[in-house]
């Protein structure tokens, strides 16, 4: 395991694909200084949390699905994976490492974005005068552990179709929230269910209580459905192979 995970970071940090978005956020924080100060010269910290929420959920955690799938990719277009089917015991090794490195991917591009939002407060000289996030810190990790959650269905789909297509596709209705929208009109129109939303990995942290224990359980249950199911998908090819 501990083979596959360094030449997975290896290639990981080597791949130009990687430091995109932490170069967009710089340019992009360079511009917003450049542009002037803010009307508004008083923040809380939760606004900052609130922010960061805001643009994990609408394109970082997006573009981190999208660079996971190019990297797990690289693997069958370069050849990386048969070298390394030789040197483990099954392939279920080889998803578990994918999936840490996706992970890694979404830590690293979060960073970079609290950091962008952060700094983006603070050089264009406003000041934090309220330390109290009101659930914004809440609602901040909730968003992360969503991120990770499918980044692990982009793990399930590649395992399972082997189409860098398919997991893109998923990804911009997910984070677009096309495909909850579809399932929640579909359970609708055939069981006349009006809940469906509440039980949805995204659409749920908009529901009513967001940011209950009840978020957090149904994030971790959508979290280890998709590791557990990339895994089983990965044993039942080292049987068939």
């Amino acid at each position: 395991m501990k083979r596959i995970l360094t030449s997975d970071f290896y290639r990981l940090f080597r791949s130009f694909i990687f430091y995109s978005v932490p170069a967009i956020l710089t340019v992009s924080l360079v511009m917003t200084i450049i542009g002037g100060g803010a009307d508004n010269t008083q923040a809380s910290l939760g606004e900052i949390f609130s922010s960061a929420s805001s643009i994990l959920s609408s394109i970082i955690f997006l573009l981190a699905d999208i660079v996971a799938v190019i990297i797990w990719s690289e693997e069958r277009r370069h050849g990386y994976i048969k070298n390394l089917a030789g040197v483990v015991r099954g392939r279920h090794i080889l998803t578990c490492s994918k999936m840490i490195t996706g992970v890694v991917i979404g830590v690293v591009f979060t960073v970079f974005s609290l950091i962008y939002i952060f700094l983006s407060y603070v050089c264009c000289g406003v000041k934090i005068t309220d330390y109290s996030t009101n659930g914004a810190l809440v609602e901040f990790l909730l968003v992360i552990l969503t991120g990770i959650a499918t980044i692990a269905l982009m793990l399930l789909l590649y395992e399972l179709f082997h189409s860098s297509a398919i997991c893109y596709i998923a990804a911009i209705m997910i984070w677009t929230g096309m495909l909850e929208t579809l399932i929640v009109q579909l359970t609708y129109l055939v069981f006349k269910w009006e809940n469906t939303g509440r039980y949805l990995l995204k659409t749920g942290l908009q529901w009513e209580n967001s940011g209950s224990l009840e978020d957090l359980v149904r994030i971790i249950i959508y979290l280890v459905l998709f590791i557990g199911g990339a895994v089983l998908v990965s044993r039942k090819q080292d049987i068939k192979s």
